[in-house]
């Protein structure tokens, strides 16, 4: 998979948003909900701006964004983090950049010899 694994997680504290269901934009487009955990979001190769946030009783909260670049057969992994009060900004974070499919260097160091 080429794309972003986004891995959403809620303040300790705040276990009641739970009930909520995040969002998701990506590029601007029209919001889509995901779950509170990892979500797996495939995605051509190139550049990608992402913004996290949840629905609150006035409207989004702990909005948060990021711009990535995504290469050909990478996963980048996010982490998007509530913060202890609403009108906080959320954090948003790359975490790694993983290559997906077979390894392209099957090079390994050589093992060590014990002493003589």
């Amino acid at each position: 998979m080429t794309g972003v694994r986004l891995h959403m997680k809620v303040f300790w504290m705040a276990f009641l948003l739970y009930a909520l269901k995040p969002q998701v934009s990506i590029n601007g487009s029209a919001p889509f909900a995901v779950s509170w955990g990892d979500n797996d979001i495939p995605l051509q190769p190139g550049r990608y701006e992402i913004q996290c946030w949840y629905n609150y009783l006035f409207g989004p909260a702990n909005r948060a964004r990021i711009t990535v670049d995504v290469a050909a057969g990478a996963v980048v992994q996010l982490r998007y983090r509530t913060r202890w009060a609403v009108f906080l900004p959320g954090k948003l974070e790359v975490t790694s950049t993983t290559a997906s499919g077979p390894p392209t260097n099957t090079w390994a160091p050589p093992t060590p010899q014990p002493p003589r």
